[in-house]
């Protein structure tokens, strides 16, 4: 058992894991280079002896009654998934007086209402009592305890939802946590939940969660944000994280709760606006760090885990449901935030176009690549990505890929 100190002026930031097994698993295959050892042996804390975030295996049952009696140091491991790479990145944001208590109830398999007040599981009752147990802890020690992170890592469980139906289904959650972590913390406490964007793996049904969690940030900015998408990660599977992929997740993670932290705005690569000139379309972005850059061709970054397949036009598709359908013969990168495309013949109207980015034909299942080859890969994804920057703390340089997206077009304005 740790004593987490008297600081008088510090805090005790809480950071939760929930959603499915990207967060819950523990990366296995070539486990990563490095000694173990604690986070920060006096400023990060789980609740289990062994380090982890983990409480217990499946956090969707009930706690046992002395699971959260003690506060033991986080630990970092040659297999640490994402949320212990976030927590590391975070503490390079916070105050030298500050505190984070990092605790993992995402589960394997869990869908979205799994975590809900009437959902007929514990979770919500287990996220009660980590609340309640991390502000007790807070007081007695002269902590503040009025911030609430949450990775929200999860979506596959729900990939036949509706778009809308997702999209108010998750920000019903953050209205439940919210008014729980403000019932246990007090009216003040604030709360905030830092998604990753599902990759799509059907055409054209399934696309909806991972549109739906887009949505979110823009709906919601004060508490959601988007850190970025995962289709370029590298898989064991198919489906689950490599050590070096889940190091690159929990960067992404920690990079933009560590930019929150601060007070300072955090937004992923993504498109803003589409305009059409003849026949040709302007595609402007925004987000992410440093100056578009394509993918390069051979796709895959050995020492990051990351990387994607070559896709035509770098991953755009024109949709036209006009007469005469236009189509793309070309895409480039023309600065630093733009992307010219080119139509096969200028479209009648703009009314009934949508650009899309990020979902090519052929789309399925695995969702992400195996075995060090992109090319086997045929889940959502771009070509897209920033120039990036190197992630305090973590001696990793992160890019910013492009989200999945659709949006409308509009005439150039003369």
């Amino acid at each position: 058992m740790a004593d987490i100190g008297d600081a008088s002026k510090g805090e005790l930031l809480v950071h939760l894991g929930m959603g499915q097994s990207l967060l819950a698993l523990t990366p296995y295959l070539r486990p990563l280079a490095g000694a173990a050892g604690p986070l920060d042996a006096r400023r990060a804390w789980v609740f289990a002896a062994k380090g982890d975030p983990r409480i217990v295996g499946k956090p969707l049952r009930g706690l046992p009654e002395d699971a959260l009696a003690a506060l033991y140091p986080h630990r970092r491991t040659p297999r640490s998934g994402p949320l212990t790479i976030a927590s590391q990145a975070i503490l390079a944001h916070l105050k030298p007086e500050d505190q984070l208590l990092t605790v993992n109830l995402a589960q394997k398999g869990a869908r979205i209402g799994d975590f809900r007040p009437d959902s007929g599981t514990a979770g919500f009752r287990n996220l009660e009592r980590c609340l309640s147990r991390a502000v007790a802890l807070a007081d007695a020690r002269g902590l503040r305890c009025q911030r609430l992170v949450v990775s929200w890592v999860q979506g596959q469980a729900d990939r036949r939802a509706q778009r809308s139906r997702y999209r108010a289904i998750l920000a019903a959650l953050i209205n439940e946590v919210e008014a729980l972590f403000r019932q246990v913390a007090g009216p003040e406490a604030s709360v905030l939940f830092c998604l990753s964007q599902l990759t799509a793996t059907d055409h054209p049904g399934l696309r909806c969660v991972p549109l739906a969690q887009s949505d979110l940030p823009g709906l919601d900015p004060a508490r959601c944000i988007m850190a970025g998408p995962e289709y370029m990660l590298e898989r064991s599977d198919g489906t689950h994280l490599k050590p070096r992929s889940a190091f690159y997740l929990g960067a992404l993670h920690g990079r933009a709760i560590g930019r929150w932290v601060q007070g300072a705005d955090w937004q992923p690569l993504a498109m803003d606006r589409a305009e059409v000139d003849g026949t040709h379309v302007r595609v402007s972005f925004s987000g992410g760090v440093g100056p578009l850059e394509p993918e390069p061709a051979h796709g895959f970054d050995r020492t990051r885990g990351v990387g994607v397949r070559p896709l035509p036009h770098l991953g755009f598709r024109w949709l036209d449901r006009g007469a005469a359908e236009a189509t793309l013969v070309d895409a480039s990168i023309t600065g630093p935030r733009e992307v010219r495309l080119t139509l096969s013949h200028a479209p009648r109207q703009t009314e009934d176009c949508r650009l899309l980015l990020g979902f090519p034909d052929g789309i399925g299942s695995p969702e992400g690549f195996v075995k060090g080859t992109p090319a086997l890969a045929r889940g959502g994804a771009t070509n897209l990505r920033t120039a990036g920057e190197a992630v305090p703390g973590l001696g990793l340089h992160l890019q910013d890929w492009a989200l999945q997206q659709v949006i409308g077009v509009t005439p150039v304005q003369v």
